[in-house]
């Protein structure tokens, strides 16, 4: 009875010993798997509220997994990602050519995941007569061949617009000027807002405003099921293009719209999404193995993970979902 008490005794203490080791691995950096260790990674500030939620159910789901995210501009994001501050980045764009150059001669090979898509919303005052954005209105705003209202759609007043972004470095700065090329630089009137809240806050004050923001900030919370958006601003639609040849004329940033649409049931071709701005959330990493950073990547990416980002406004890029379409159709009862 004495030695198996003193079996026990020992047992426990060799357990302890190797959770205590274990941990003191963790914290020095010796230990780098997916569900165990310590990573700094960098995500696009724009898609902070959702990330903050992954983090936390992830080290909740892997208590001996400890990241540390960074949280900034897109520009400053890829920086980070250049200068080795960080292996592991998620941004809504993949990297440029001369961005992989750079990392290319580290003999270390890029890992892409898409995660999430998500769709640039356009917010106006909430008293501009403006509901509805053309595509070629839009070109001519960041190509320099407009500045007022009036250029845009014959019944608005000639009032000079500005356009308002989150930070200079932003991700949707980026999005554009990838979209317009050089001509973007002729774009005039250009407003900082310096963050998400700002933004909302200087369109609802300002009628010259023209917004620019990641859709997500844009829903009604009260609304879970991301049809209706806040009522500071007015969101405004989108031209269809007629390449798409669909009956819907022009329509908003909602999850419906934004996600690609086909049904996986009949067909597997994915056709190109009705709402024509949108991003797709990426994790780009460079690790060189299956490190903690891919263990991250692969939670968000996976069922747990991809039902946050859809309950956070963004549309899942990596499972099959759920969108609920509201129709205007009065219905009768009989």
């Amino acid at each position: 009875m004495k030695n198996s008490n003193n079996l026990i005794v020992v047992f426990f203490f060799l357990v302890a010993f190797m959770i205590t080791g274990c941990e003191n691995k963790i914290a020095t950096g010796e230990v780098d798997e997916p569900t165990m260790g310590k990573k700094k990674i960098a995500v696009d500030e724009s898609f902070k509220p959702v990330f903050e939620e992954l983090e936390k159910q992830f080290e909740s789901l892997y208590p001996n997994a400890k990241l540390t995210i960074i949280y900034a501009p897109e520009s400053k994001v890829i920086d980070l990602l250049l200068k080795d501050s960080v292996p592991v980045i998620f941004i809504a764009r993949d990297l440029t050519a001369s961005e992989k150059a750079i990392i290319e001669k580290k003999g270390i090979a890029q890992r892409t995941t898409p995660v999430a898509y998500d769709g640039v919303a356009m917010l106006v005052n909430k008293n501009n007569k403006m509901s509805v954005m053309s595509l070629d209105g839009l070109e001519r705003i960041f190509t320099g061949k407009a500045f007022s209202f009036d250029e845009l759609q014959d019944d608005l007043p000639k009032q000079e617009f500005s356009l308002v972004f989150e930070n200079s470095l932003a991700g949707t700065v980026n999005f554009f000027a990838g979209r317009y090329g050089q001509g973007f630089t002729s774009a005039k009137n250009v407003y900082d807002a310096k963050s998400p809240k700002e933004l909302i806050e200087y369109v609802a004050n300002n009628a010259d405003a023209i917004g620019f923001l990641s859709s997500i900030y844009v829903y009604d919370d009260s609304d879970t099921n991301k049809t209706t958006f806040i009522k500071d601003v007015k969101v405004l639609d989108l031209e269809v293009p007629d390449s798409l040849d669909v009956p819907e004329k022009a329509v908003g940033p909602y999850q419906y719209f934004v996600a690609h649409r086909y049904d996986p049931s009949e067909d597997t071709k994915k056709y190109p999404p009705l709402y024509a701005l949108v991003r797709t959330v990426t994790s780009i990493n460079y690790e060189g193995r299956a490190g903690l950073g891919q263990g991250f990547t692969a939670y968000v990416a996976g069922e747990l993970g991809q039902r946050t980002v859809l309950r956070f406004g963004l549309v899942p890029a990596r499972m099959p979902l759920r969108i609920i379409q509201i129709s205007n159709e009065n219905i009768q009862i009989k």
